[in-house]
C-alpha cells in the first residue's frame, strides 16, 4: 500500500488518503527499524457523492472532517464542501461555494476553486481559499455552518 495524498487528523490518531481510507497512526508504526508493516484501512470516509476523483484537501476540526474532492481525474477543481462526522465517517452536510469572483464592476468575473478550508474554533464558519483557475488570482470567501 502507498500512502499518497494523505492528511493526519487533529490529534495525529488517524490518516486519511486521497482514495477516502481512514487509517489507524499506531499500525503504521508497528515495524521495527525498516517500515514494512502492512496497513489495512479501518474505514472508508463517505461523502455520498457517487462521481469520485479522490479527495483534494481534508481539515479535521471540531469532531468532523472538511473535505473538497476533486471534480474529475484530471482536474484538481472542486465544487462543494463536505462536512463529515469523525467518528463514523458519514455525510453530515455539503456547502457550496460561489465559483466566480468580480473583484469590481470594470474588472471580468473569473472562475475559482477551492484550495483549502478551515472552520473556526466554534464550528460556526467556513474560511475558503479559493484560486482563480485560469489566473493566479486568490480568494477568501466566508460560510456560515448551519
Amino acid at each position: 500500500m502507498t500512502l499518497s495524498n494523505f492528511w493526519f487528523s487533529e490529534n495525529g490518531d488517524y490518516i486519511y488518503s486521497k482514495n477516502l481510507n481512514v487509517y489507524r497512526t499506531t499500525s503504521s508504526t508497528e515495524s521495527n527499524d525498516i517500515f514494512d508493516a502492512d496497513i489495512n484501512s479501518i474505514d472508508k470516509i463517505n461523502t455520498e457523492n457517487e462521481s469520485y476523483y479522490g479527495l483534494q484537501y481534508i481539515y479535521h476540526s471540531n469532531n468532523n472532517l472538511w473535505i473538497l474532492q476533486n471534480n474529475s481525474y484530471s482536474s484538481e477543481e472542486s465544487t462543494s464542501i463536505y462536512e463529515i462526522e469523525d467518528n463514523d465517517y458519514t455525510l453530515v452536510k455539503e456547502y457550496y461555494y460561489d465559483r466566480f469572483y468580480q473583484p469590481n464592476e470594470e474588472t471580468s468575473p473569473f472562475c475559482i476553486s477551492a484550495n483549502y478550508v478551515f472552520v473556526n474554533k466554534e464550528g460556526t464558519e467556513i474560511t475558503v481559499l479559493c484560486k482563480g483557475i485560469s489566473n493566479n488570482s486568490w480568494v477568501i470567501q466566508f460560510l456560515a455552518v448551519k
